[in-house]
């Protein structure tokens, strides 16, 4: 039976490894001449493939790259953040409708500044939206809406990512697991986004307005596998404002890389091999997946 998939971006909006250590001496993660934005992961038993997914519809990086494909076909496993197929539609939409508004009553702008709110009003006119489409969204889904709106502006399906591609080709024949469950992840962004919506929202601006201007450098960069330049773009806003921004990267991606990094340490206790999917976000920067798995001494290269 065919697999049905949502991407985690759309959960989670953004727009996501390991202790069998390899002894060596401050292992460090290598990279040839012409990378792909791919790791391998190695412990003494197994080997997990960590390919970093963008906001970029599948055709404007179709074909993938030769080693990638091959990559995929001899994993015997494909991981994603959360596998929303495992839960049953009617249950999952209910649950995110729920969430979704503020009762009667209560609105967004009751929950954040004067000038906030104008800026809202300001972004989301470009979408064809007024204060009156949107003021009783609860801030991630207000976020939701912004993200899936702006990528639309750009031509692009959320829904038709790199993840996408990958678990349609999965659906026969590969096992598929996850790094989260889709409730730990839901329960994680309701409760985020109402703590502070103030500054999660001025997050999401942020974030939309790298889509509008920068998606064209963070896909040329992914094609060269430059994590550097992808994780510049992306963590400009903590780079640039570490007061406004530390709390929020810290939940919303920091301590999320920690928890995914444990449960791909479990995998690589096994004698499998893994083909793992996830947001370009989660891999990069010094408290990213990666740096994690280096200091648990894993052998990393990159592909």
């Amino acid at each position: 039976m065919q697999q049905k998939y949502c991407p985690p971006s759309l959960i989670l909006l953004l727009a996501c490894i390991m202790t069998t250590a390899v002894h060596a001496s401050e292992a460090k993660p290598t990279s040839p001449a012409s990378n792909t934005f791919m790791w391998q992961v190695k412990s003494t038993t197994a080997s997990a493939y960590l390919l970093g997914t963008i906001y970029i519809a599948e055709n404007k990086l179709l074909p993938m790259p030769p080693i990638i494909e091959k990559t995929f076909e001899k994993c015997t496993k494909v991981v994603i953040e959360s596998d929303v197929s495992k839960e049953e539609t009617t249950s999952l939409a209910r649950k995110m409708l729920v969430n979704a508004f503020y009762p009667e009553g209560d609105d967004i702008f009751q929950h954040i500044s004067r000038k906030l709110s104008d800026d809202v009003s300001t972004a989301i006119a470009k979408y064809g939206m007024t204060a009156e489409n949107i003021y009783r969204f609860r801030p991630w889904f207000l976020a939701r809406t912004m993200t899936t709106n702006e990528l639309m502006l750009h031509g692009i399906d959320a829904t038709q990512g790199i993840d996408s591609y990958f678990v349609r080709k999965a659906k026969d024949n590969k096992a598929m697991l996850d790094l989260q469950s889709v409730d730990e992840s839901l329960d994680a962004l309701f409760k985020w986004s109402d703590e502070d919506p103030e500054r999660y929202i001025k997050r999401v601006l942020q974030e939309t307005e790298v889509m509008s201007t920068r998606l064209d450098d963070i896909a040329a960069a992914w094609r060269r596998g430059d994590a550097k330049t992808v994780e510049d773009i992306l963590h400009k806003p903590l780079k640039d404002n570490p007061k406004e921004f530390a709390e929020h990267f810290d939940r919303f991606f920091f301590q999320r890389n920690a928890e995914m990094t444990e449960r791909l340490v479990e995998m690589l206790q096994t004698e499998d091999t893994y083909f793992v999917i996830v947001n370009a976000s989660f891999l990069i920067g010094e408290k990213g997946i990666l740096k994690l798995l280096e200091r648990k001494k894993y052998e990393i290269v990159q592909m």
